[in-house]
């Protein structure tokens, strides 16, 4: 049996990042030479089982990601430095993931300057990667000026 997430397509990475598009473009070739290989193929949604039938898998399924979304009872630890970022008055966005066009961080920047336009306040947007080689274009039309930083 086979759980596949996915492999973001290579091509999403080509103008960014050359590493990446080689490690994706493997990840895609390697997954198709497991067709015929596994008696059962589980995309973690419609679309992923999709991708499995189209690269020659027979028997497919989904099979969401299983996570456990009950309350934590678990006293919260003091976090002086995170309650002070979040306790400033300001909308705070959390972006997880890598930099890339297909995650649409740009997205997150435009709803930000739509809600500092409405709120008149001033939304900071701190990365906490650097970003890769080529990926500040992704910036271009965001007008972020010194309220984007990345560290």
């Amino acid at each position: 049996m086979l759980q596949y997430h996915n492999v973001t397509p290579a091509s999403y990475f080509a103008p960014y990042d050359p590493a990446l598009f080689r490690l994706a473009s493997l990840g895609r070739e390697e997954l198709a030479t497991l067709a015929g290989r596994v008696d059962l193929a589980l995309g973690d949604s419609e679309y992923n089982r999709q991708e499995l039938e189209a690269l020659g898998f027979g028997r497919t399924g989904v099979f969401p990601i299983a996570v456990d979304t009950s309350p934590r009872h678990a006293a919260r630890p003091r976090r002086p430095a995170l309650d002070a970022i979040l306790d400033d008055g300001l909308v705070n966005f959390l972006f997880v993931g890598r930099i890339a066009p297909n995650k649409k961080i740009e997205d997150i920047i435009r709803a930000g300057r739509v809600l500092q336009a409405l709120r008149r306040r001033v939304l900071p947007l701190h990365l906490r990667r650097p970003l890769r080689r080529g990926a500040a274009v992704l910036f271009d039309d965001s007008r972020a000026d010194d309220r984007v930083s990345a560290s």
